[in-house]
């Protein structure tokens, strides 16, 4: 039978920087992320025969993405800017296969490498607050 697996190649993640439109961030070649979880509540009373636990709350954790550093690419430039910025920023992730992902994170780095007979390259991690929505 064949495979129903999405390539990756394709996918676009976009930041609203404006509040309005949002903008692609070019040259990604790597992304991860959504790798959050519950927390674990204790709900073990003194009439407890054994742990009880309850699911709190759900954290859906952090969204990482490695680039090519390109140093006037409106995504990037956005990127860098919402750094320094305390308040969490809109993001969009767009997959092939026409699915969307939407939340806002905090961008807690984005750094640069280089080295010798290399590409510049960025890395950058984003603290996801509140719900991903998928359309």
């Amino acid at each position: 039978m064949p495979s129903n697996a999405i390539s990756a190649q394709g996918s676009k993640l976009s930041i609203m920087a404006d509040g309005k439109v949002y903008t692609q961030i070019k040259e990604i070649q790597s992304f991860s992320g959504f790798d959050g979880k519950a927390t674990e509540l204790d709900a073990t009373n003194l009439d407890s025969t054994a742990k009880e636990k309850r699911k709190g709350l759900q954290d859906n954790g952090g969204f990482q993405f490695e680039v090519n550093r390109v140093l006037d690419d409106p995504g990037q430039l956005a990127l860098e800017a919402a750094k320094s910025n305390s308040q969490p920023q809109a993001f969009k992730l767009e997959l092939p296969n026409g699915k969307a992902a939407t939340f806002s994170a905090l961008v807690m780095s984005f750094d640069l490498k280089g080295g010798v007979d290399a590409m510049l390259k960025g890395s950058a991690t984003l603290s996801i607050s509140g719900a991903v929505t998928w359309a």
